[in-house]
């Protein structure tokens, strides 16, 4: 994003919380933390000399982001206009300016205080084999999808993901 300062005043006109104002991190960047009206914690940045995720297309890379809620058409509702993004309630996905896209979906488990979040997924040439060695790291299983896709929760309680990733 190019005006840090700009996206948090929108964040908060839309009805999203500031937990970190907007802070330069030497001359990387600035960042700013929200809570979404979903109640979803999400990070904003804005580049300096260090413009972001670089590696992509390869195994533990990033590979995506969903939100988790119960409130899809409330998120949908504030994400348009915070950061143009469009919200497909037949596919329940948002089709972000890039033209990539982030999945919507309910929360895995049983409800709990914290029912909506922006889990990340990393790319994975073998998500069964990836996800053993993490159990053996101490995550837990949550769930595996028809596709293979694999989500876990890392020992401090983080949700993340195992996404297929073929060459």
């Amino acid at each position: 994003m190019s005006d840090i300062q700009a996206t948090a005043t929108r964040f908060t006109n839309l009805g999203a919380q500031i937990i970190v104002a907007p802070t330069e991190v030497g001359t990387l960047g600035y960042y700013a933390v929200a809570l979404d009206p979903v109640g979803a914690p999400l990070s904003l940045w804005q580049p300096g000399t260090h413009d972001g995720m670089q590696l992509t297309g390869e195994p533990g890379a990033f590979a995506g982001i969903s939100l988790l809620t119960d409130h899809s058409a409330q998120a949908a509702a504030f994400y348009r206009p915070a950061l143009n993004w469009n919200y497909n309630p037949g596919h329940t996905e948002f089709r972000l300016p890039d033209h990539s896209i982030a999945a919507t979906s309910p929360p895995p488990g049983t409800p709990t205080a914290q029912r909506s979040l922006w889990p990340v997924s990393f790319a994975s040439d073998r998500p069964d084999t990836d996800a053993k060695q993490a159990l053996q790291l101490g995550a837990t299983a949550v769930r595996q999808d028809s596709n293979g896709d694999v989500v876990l929760r890392d020992p401090t309680g983080a949700l993340f993901g195992l996404t297929q990733h073929t060459r």
